[in-house]
């Protein structure tokens, strides 16, 4: 069973074979630093210059598998 903090490989999709760090889970969703990033675009204000930022998207748990590190 995975947890927050655990290593994580991607076994389907785009990013097959990829590995990385459990960042949450929710329900059947599960997320992973650097895998399946999505773009947010964001308003501009004095304290932020940038237009958008690179978050990370959820990933359907069957299709991670644990690994040992």
């Amino acid at each position: 069973m995975l947890k927050k903090g655990d290593s994580a490989l991607v076994i389907t999709g785009k990013d097959k074979g990829k590995t990385g760090v459990v960042l949450k889970i929710e329900k059947n969703k599960i997320f992973v630093k650097g895998i399946n990033l999505k773009t947010c675009f964001l308003k501009k204000t004095n304290e932020n210059n940038e237009n958008f930022k690179k978050i990370e998207g959820g990933i359907d748990i069957s299709n991670v598998k644990k690994v040992n590190l």
